[in-house]
Parts: structure tokens; C-alpha cells; sequence
């Protein structure tokens, strides 16, 4: 077959780079403003550019994929373990390419993961307080006059110091977010993340096979009657 092409967006690229340089600089710059916003700025730039980076890394491989893929191959179709269908494999390459290349998947997928990040940082504006309020607590029960000590130093706080204590709160929320970010993907604790482009590439497929169940959706080669199954 002969070679397929990828044809480069600049534009789509620029958008992507800000997109992702944006949400980094968001997150970073409030504990970094003390010290101007020149490195998280950087820090943003860099992580935006490296999205990019490994997007064309991504592109490249299935272009690759694609030109070194047998026309003839075709794959069987499984949703939620039973098959439905078959679908030749360059098509499911083409599909892959195409949810690469729609504009609308992107702009999903930032909606999805700000929409994560927001239900992050609720419960951790949620356990935060919490837990200044049983440190609180615990600290009166075990050591009363040290307690009394300390919330007298808090009442004579000056505006200065209530702003540094402010500072070090959101660092101390940042951590508990990363926390909970971390804990829903070590033990499946459903924020809402999903894969949109994976979403619409098996949206597409179902429609090419004519298949309107929906479901975990493998591949298996078609010519195969035993074999391993993968995921798609």
C-alpha cells in the first residue's frame, strides 16, 4: 500500500502547547508567587511543549502502524466479551488518526479533566479542614498548654503573618489534592477521568460494524479462532 501522511496543524499544535502550558501554570503559581511567576511560567512552557512532543510521538507510531499494516488484516470485534463484529485493522488506525485529528476530542478532553481537577480539589478543600480540626483536637487532648500557646500566637498574627499562613495552607491543600488525585488511581476511586479519544475511536467503531452495544471493547486477530484477546 503506498505510504500515509499525517498532515501537521500548526496551528491545533499552538493551541495544544497553550492549552496544557495554561492548566500547568494554573496549578503551579499559586504557591510559586512569592517568588514571581517567571519559573512556573517556564515550568508551564516545558510541560506544554512535551505534550506535544509525546502527541507526535503518538501520531507517528500509528502512521507507522498504518504503512506497515496488511490491507487484507482484519480484526474481530469483543464488547463485554462477546463478539459483534469484525473491522479491518487499517481501519481501526485510520479511526485512531481521525480521533487524533479532531479538534472537538480535544476540547473534551481538557472539559474532562478540569471537571476531574475540580472534583480533586472539593475533597480536598473538604479534608483539609478536617484535618486541621482533629490535629486541633488531638494536639489539646495530649498537650493542653501548648494547644493554648499556639492559638495565642494565631490570635496576635499580623496581616504579613496571616498571609504566609495562607500560603502555607494552599501548599498543604496542593499536597492533599495530589493525594487524593493519587489514591483515586491506586485504589479506582471514580472522579470522572476518562479517555475521550479512546471513547470516540470505539463510538466509531461501533458504528462501522453496525453494533449499538456499549461495553469494554477488545480486538482479536479475525483469522485466529483461539487466541489471546487485547484490549483496544
Amino acid at each position: 500500500m503506498a505510504n500515509a501522511n499525517y498532515p501537521v496543524n500548526s496551528a491545533g499544535s499552538a493551541a495544544f502547547v497553550a492549552t496544557v502550558s495554561a492548566l500547568v501554570f494554573a496549578f503551579l503559581v499559586p504557591t510559586c508567587s512569592a517568588d514571581g511567576v517567571i519559573q512556573p511560567a517556564v515550568v508551564a512552557v516545558l510541560a506544554g511543549i512535551f505534550a506535544e512532543m509525546s502527541r507526535r510521538h503518538a501520531v507517528r507510531k500509528l502512521v507507522a502502524s498504518l504503512n506497515a499494516t496488511d490491507p487484507d488484516a482484519l480484526l474481530a470485534v469483543y464488547i463485554n466479551g462477546a463478539q459483534v463484529g469484525s473491522i479491518a485493522s487499517i481501519d481501526v488506525i485510520s479511526l485512531k488518526l481521525d480521533s487524533l485529528r479532531d479538534p472537538r476530542n480535544y476540547a473534551a478532553q481538557f472539559a474532562n479533566i478540569i471537571g476531574f481537577a475540580g472534583r480533586g480539589t472539593l475533597a480536598a478543600l473538604i479534608l483539609v479542614p478536617l484535618m486541621l480540626f482533629w490535629i486541633c483536637v488531638v494536639s489539646a487532648w495530649i498537650s493542653p498548654a501548648t494547644f493554648q500557646t499556639t492559638m495565642s500566637m494565631i490570635a496576635r498574627l499580623q496581616p504579613a503573618d496571616l498571609a504566609r499562613a495562607a500560603t502555607q495552607i494552599l501548599v498543604v491543600t496542593q499536597i492533599v489534592f495530589m493525594f487524593v488525585i493519587a489514591t483515586s488511581f491506586s485504589f479506582g476511586v471514580d472522579l470522572g477521568l476518562a479517555n475521550v479519544f479512546r471513547s470516540a475511536v470505539h463510538r466509531r467503531i461501533r458504528l462501522k460494524i453496525n453494533c449499538a452495544s456499549e461495553g469494554k471493547l477488545y480486538f482479536s486477530p479475525a483469522t485466529r479462532t483461539v487466541g489471546r484477546v487485547q484490549p483496544a
